[in-house]
This record gives structure tokens, C-alpha cells and sequence, in this order.
């Protein structure tokens, strides 16, 4: 049997983007577009070809307002602006990003005639298995004879 598998193709042409540094958190480690991303819990992948999509300008105001919205706490992010401009020529060009359709890689559920074969083995025994033990229980009547059946004698 195939496995069903559904991966998602994240364009490469954006990990230069997503995986620039935009400065430190509080702890002193560095701290990516796509990190910085997640914490204001955008999609990165998504703001990443939204942003690429933009012409340049618009595209920086938009970055620079959301390096704006992370914690006081990353250094480095005194010029926001200036970052956001260093960051969007890392993009993409537009009629690219315009191309990328979100793919995904699935395989199709196909199963072979011994899986079939296998399966409906197992459900003929569940049946006959729950068909005996049924006939067991109304011939030894019900549960309570069951549970009488198995005290011990006196």
C-alpha cells in the first residue's frame, strides 16, 4: 500500500529573505525574518510572497511596520526602515513570486490486491469471532450465566 503524503513545497528563493537576521533577542541569539515572523504569529512563507508581490516601496513600509510589533527586547531594531529596505532586496522579483501556486506533493491511496485480500481476511474473522462468542453467551444465558459459569465451586 502507497502511503497517502502531503508535504507542501515552500519556494527556495525566499530562504535568502526568511532566514536573514534582523537583529537579537534578549537572550543575544540571533533572530531571522522567519522567527521574528512567528512570534507575531504571521505565516512566513505567506508574508514572505505578500511582501515580494509589493512594489518595493510599499513592500518596505509594510515590512518595517511589522519589525515595528516585535518585543522591545531585540537590539538591533532601532531603524526598523532600514532594515526592512536591507531585508526586501533579498525578495524575490515580483513576476516570480507571481508564478509560485502552493504545491503539494501527494501520493494517491492505491491499495494491491493482498492488502484488499488482507483486509477482508481480518473482517470474515472479527464476524466469525463475534458470531462464537455471541452464540457462547445466549447458550450459557447471557452475562449472568458467564459470571456464574466462572465462580468457582463450592
Amino acid at each position: 500500500m502507497t502511503p497517502v503524503l502531503s508535504i507542501p513545497r515552500m519556494p527556495p528563493e525566499l530562504d535568502a529573505f526568511l532566514y536573514a537576521p534582523i537583529g537579537e533577542d534578549g537572550n543575544g541569539m540571533a533572530l531571522s525574518v522567519l522567527s521574528g515572523l512567528c512570534r507575531l504569529d504571521i505565516d512566513p512563507w505567506d508574508e514572505a510572497e505578500r511582501l515580494a508581490r509589493l512594489p518595493k516601496d510599499r513592500a518596505i513600509a509594510a515590512l518595517g511596520r511589522r519589525l515595528a510589533l516585535l518585543p522591545p527586547a531585540v537590539r538591533g531594531l532601532s531603524d526598523a526602515a532600514g532594515i526592512a529596505a536591507r531585508l526586501v532586496d533579498l525578495l524575490p522579483r515580483r513576476d516570480f513570486v507571481a508564478s509560485v501556486q502552493p504545491k503539494a506533493v501527494v501520493a494517491i491511496l492505491k491499495p494491491s490486491p493482498a492488502t484488499l485480500l488482507l483486509l477482508v481476511a481480518a473482517v470474515i474473522a472479527v464476524v466469525l469471532i463475534l458470531g462464537i462468542a455471541g452464540r457462547a453467551e445466549s447458550a450459557s444465558g447471557g452475562a449472568a450465566g458467564v459470571v456464574a459459569a466462572m465462580r468457582p465451586a463450592p
